[in-house]
C-alpha cells in the first residue's frame, strides 16, 4: 500500500500532539511534515521528536518559502489549525485550488454571542474558501458546526486524544495501590489564568478546610499569572507545583486522588481525558467541553454550575465524604469512559477522508 503524506500547519507543538502524531505515523503508513511556532512560555515542553517526521519551525522560512516547500512534498491531506492564522488560511486556499483535501480543526463553543450571530451569516463560506472539513473533539463543537452550516461528511470528529503513553496500563497498576488506601487529593493542571479558575477552586477548598479539618490535600500544577495571588493562601494542604514534562506529569497524577478542572467556557479541556485515562473521578465546571464527553454526573465524579462557589464547595464535600471503596469505584468508571477515544481512533477519524 502506497505510504500517505499529510503536512500540519500548527500554532504550537504540545505533548499530547507529538505522541499522538508518533503513532500515526508508526503505526497507520503515513509520513509527517509539521510546521510549527515555538511553543507558549507557560508550557514549556522538552520533547523527544521522532526522526521519522519531519518538523519545521515557521519562524525560520518566508511564506513564499513555506508554501513552496510544502508544495513540492505532494501530500495527500493538508490539516491546518487555526482560521486566526493568515498564513494558514493562503495555505489551505493553495491546497484546496490543488484538490488536496484540507482539514482545520475546530473546538469554539456555540455561545449565542453577538459575534457568533454576525459570523452564523457568512462563516461556512469563509471557511470554506480555505478547508474542505473540520475536525472537532465532540459534540458542542459539532453543534456549533451544524449552526454554521456544515453537513455531517464535511464534519470529522475526535480531533483531541489525551489517552496515550499508556494511561490506562498506568491506571490499572495504581488501582491495587488504592484499593488499600485511596489518596486523599484533588489535582488541577493547566494555565493559572483567570478562565481556568484555579483561584477558585483554592478559595474553595480553603474555606472548607476552615470549616471541618481534614486529611485532603490540594495540588495545583502549572505555571501562570494568578500562581502569585493562590501563593498567598496560608494553607500548608493547598500545593503548587511547577509545569511538568508529560512523561513525568502522566506518573505523577496517576498516583492522585481526584480531578477537578472549574473553568469557565473551556472550549474542550483535553486535560480531563487526560485525567480520566489514569482513571482519576472528575470535579468540572459545566462549560467545560469535555465533560459531555468524559464525565457523567454521579457516576464517575460531579458537574457544577459554572463559576458557582457554593456548588463547587458542594461538589468537593460530595467527594470528601466519600468512602475509599466508593471512589475507587468512580475511578474505574473514569477509566472506562476514557476510552472512547484513543491513539488509533484519533489517527483513523483523521484518515478517513483519504482511505
Amino acid at each position: 500500500m502506497k505510504q500517505k503524506k499529510i503536512i500540519f500547519f500548527i500554532p504550537r507543538l504540545p505533548g499530547y500532539f507529538l505522541y499522538n502524531l508518533e503513532y500515526l505515523s508508526k503505526n497507520l503508513n503515513t509520513k509527517l511534515f509539521v510546521y510549527h511556532y515555538k511553543n507558549d512560555e507557560d508550557a514549556p515542553y522538552e520533547l523527544e521528536l521522532s526522526e521519522d517526521i519531519q518538523f519545521k519551525s515557521i519562524e525560520k522560512y518566508t511564506k513564499k518559502e513555506i508554501i513552496s516547500q510544502s508544495i513540492s512534498i505532494y501530500p495527500d491531506m493538508v490539516v491546518i489549525s487555526g482560521w486566526n492564522n493568515r498564513l494558514f488560511r493562503t495555505l489551505g486556499s493553495v491546497f484546496k485550488k490543488r484538490k488536496i483535501p484540507v482539514v482545520m480543526p475546530i473546538d469554539n463553543l456555540w455561545k449565542s454571542s453577538l459575534k457568533q450571530y454576525l459570523f452564523w451569516s457568512f462563516g461556512y463560506r469563509f471557511i470554506k474558501s480555505f478547508a474542505d472539513f473540520i475536525w472537532v473533539p465532540g459534540y458542542p463543537q459539532y453543534y456549533y458546526a451544524k449552526k454554521l452550516g456544515f453537513k455531517d461528511a464535511e464534519v470529522l470528529f475526535n480531533c483531541y486524544n489525551g489517552n496515550y503513553l499508556g494511561k490506562n496500563e498506568l491506571a490499572e497498576n495504581y488501582f491495587s495501590i488504592k484499593e488499600k488506601s485511596f489518596p486523599k487529593t484533588i489535582v488541577f493542571v493547566g494555565r493559572f489564568v483567570d478562565y481556568k479558575y484555579p483561584h477558585l477552586l483554592a478559595e474553595v477548598f480553603d474555606e472548607i478546610q476552615s470549616n471541618k479539618s481534614n486529611d485532603w490535600k490540594l495540588i495545583l500544577i502549572g505555571n501562570g499569572k494568578l500562581k502569585a495571588k493562590i501563593s498567598k493562601i496560608p494553607n500548608d494542604n493547598i500545593i503548587i507545583k511547577e509545569f511538568m514534562q508529560p512523561k513525568v506529569l502522566n506518573d505523577f497524577i496517576a498516583k492522585q486522588g481526584v480531578f477537578c478542572l472549574p473553568s469557565h467556557n473551556e472550549h474542550w479541556g483535553l486535560v480531563v481525558h487526560e485525567a480520566a485515562s489514569v482513571g482519576l473521578p472528575l470535579i468540572l465546571s459545566d462549560t467545560v467541553g469535555a465533560c459531555s464527553t468524559f464525565l457523567i454526573n454521579g457516576y464517575n465524579g460531579y458537574k457544577f454550575r459554572s463559576k458557582d462557589k457554593e456548588e463547587l464547595k458542594e461538589r468537593l464535600l460530595a467527594i470528601m465524604n466519600k468512602s475509599d471503596s466508593q471512589l475507587l469505584e468512580m475511578s474505574k468508571r473514569s477509566l472506562e469512559m476514557s476510552k472512547k477515544i484513543n491513539c488509533n481512533i484519533w489517527s483513523s477519524s483523521l484518515l478517513s477522508i483519504i482511505s
